[in-house]
């Protein structure tokens, strides 16, 4: 799929309204243009080397015109790339998506329209108000709601006298002005009312009323954008059907590691659906990947019978390895040790237990094998990592040797996602890793705002070497096991 534009809707509020299909190209775009209103999570299926525009409109603000925008796409599809164009909600809602699709047609660049998941569906659904219903709503009308200037030439006499239910999207700031032209067209002011703010999130809120008294409910309940407004009868299901807001504030939660933490999420597709639907946040920031050094890998390969054991401190070291491997019995004879319970998984998922697992860490695992005989040991580690292990090992007598097998580097081109994400705000950050904190602090330059938790005592010690604050040292590297330690947190309210 080459030189060619995606104008893709990226449904509204979660990423768990993000379609199939849009996850499917989203990993294989090399040019992402995205607005401002998605969930910024889902970014993280971009593949490495992708770019990463963002031409999102915040309101009073146009970073880009309609017109750049457009230029853009056709620029960039021109060069033979695959342009992902990421909408909030549907591209042809309100979201300028037709316009995109004119410009580009009349250039002669190729594209595809992929529909999304409408802010109208998922606020009236989250809201318990059904669009159509047999005898109270036989149709459903959609609007804009700004810009305040086009509301001028809308047939508001024809608006009000439509049956069925009336939604006007991004009618934040004209509310005022939208429900005094249906009063003043004849529309009674005892007909039901609704708002919906950030439809479809953990941060949604709905208020409900009249015609009559909606704008000041607005007021007093601090209601903002995004907002949908629904006017009709069926809003009376609202009282029926909404299942109610959370109890306890929402709460946003990053994870920080390598690309191993998003495939993780990607695997605990429920567990994260719990946590959503509970308040919880949960934001994965891969800022890192291993790059193997086929060279050092080769030369493990060729000379595995010189060592009787092969030591992973870590699951990076382990996955390079794993992934050189022509064949898996290359490793017979050889006892397998690894250092943390995460590394210890690993393996076993693929059909290896280790023969000897450390607590998790370089300085548990010397303690634990202190009295072990003299072996020789072939340690996998990454460039950047000391070689404490082999002048301890050396120090007992033992063989042991090195191999620089991988290095990890930051994934560049999720950091202006990261400093958005921090710009809306986080209430913890939970490090896996030194290189974690070091590949946060390169994306935004600053020490984290909210409490920490830090995986392990090494990160730990690492973190409050850089005046960072750890709340919590949590033992295991799991994610499925971080989520449960945050839901327990929540559930308890206990302090971070």
């Amino acid at each position: 799929m080459k030189g060619k534009v995606f104008l893709t809707g990226a449904g509204t509020g979660s990423f768990l309204y993000l379609t199939q299909y849009a996850r499917f190209l989203l990993e294989r775009a090399d040019v992402v243009v995205y607005d401002r209103l998605i969930d910024h999570r889902i970014l993280q299926y971009t593949r490495d080397g992708a770019e990463l525009i963002p031409v999102g409109k915040a309101p009073g603000k146009a970073p880009c015109t309609q017109e750049v925008i457009c230029q853009l796409l056709a620029e960039r599809a021109k060069k033979g790339t695959m342009v992902l164009r990421l909408k909030g909600g549907d591209p042809f809602v309100f979201g300028r998506g037709g316009e995109e699709a004119v410009y580009l047609a009349a250039h002669g660049v190729p594209f595809e329209v992929v529909p999304g998941v409408s802010s109208v569906h998922v606020a009236a659904a989250c809201a318990g108000i059904p669009l159509t219903f047999r005898g109270k709503s036989r149709s459903f009308h959609v609007f804009s709601g700004h810009p305040e200037e086009a509301l001028a030439s809308l047939p508001w006499e024809a608006i009000a006298r439509l049956p069925g239910t009336l939604v006007f999207l991004m009618g934040g700031t004209t509310l005022n002005t939208i429900v005094g032209n249906l009063l003043a067209s004849g529309k009674d002011p005892k007909t039901p009312a609704c708002l919906v703010m950030q439809a479809g999130s953990p941060f949604q809120r709905v208020v409900s009323g009249s015609l009559l008294d909606i704008t000041q409910k607005k007021v007093t309940s601090g209601l903002h954008n995004p907002l949908v407004l629904f006017v009709g009868e069926a809003v009376n299901f609202h009282g029926i059907l909404f299942k109610g807001e959370y109890t306890l504030p929402p709460r946003r939660v990053m994870v920080v590691g390598s690309t191993e933490v998003l495939r993780q999420y990607q695997r605990l597709s429920d567990l994260v659906v719990s946590l959503e639907t509970q308040g919880i946040v949960l934001i994965p920031a891969a800022l890192l990947r291993a790059i193997p050094n086929h060279e050092v890998l080769n030369d493990l390969r060729e000379r595995l019978r010189q060592f009787d054991a092969l030591l992973f401190p870590s699951q990076n070291a382990a996955s390079v390895v794993f992934e050189a491997l022509p064949d898996l019995r290359i490793l017979h004879g050889l006892k397998i040790w690894a250092i943390g319970a995460k590394t210890a998984r690993w393996l076993r998922e693929r059909g290896i237990t280790a023969d000897y697992v450390a607590s998790g860490s370089a300085t548990s695992f010397l303690e634990e094998t202190r009295d072990f005989p003299p072996h020789r040991v072939a340690i996998v580690t990454s460039g950047k990592e000391d070689h404490r292990l082999q002048r301890e090992f050396s120090k007992r007598g033992w063989f042991c040797e090195v191999f620089p097998a991988y290095s990890m580097v930051f994934r560049t081109h999720l950091f202006p996602c990261i400093q958005e994400e921090l710009r809306q705000g986080l209430d913890l950050i939970v490090f896996l890793s030194p290189s974690a904190y070091e590949a946060f602090f390169a994306a935004t330059s600053t020490i984290p705002p909210c409490p920490v938790w830090a995986i392990g005592h090494t990160t730990a010690s690492y973190l409050l070497e850089k005046n960072v604050k750890v709340s919590r040292v949590v033992s295991t590297p799991s994610l499925e096991e971080i989520c449960v330690e945050v839901l327990r947190w929540r559930e308890h309210q206990e302090p971070l």
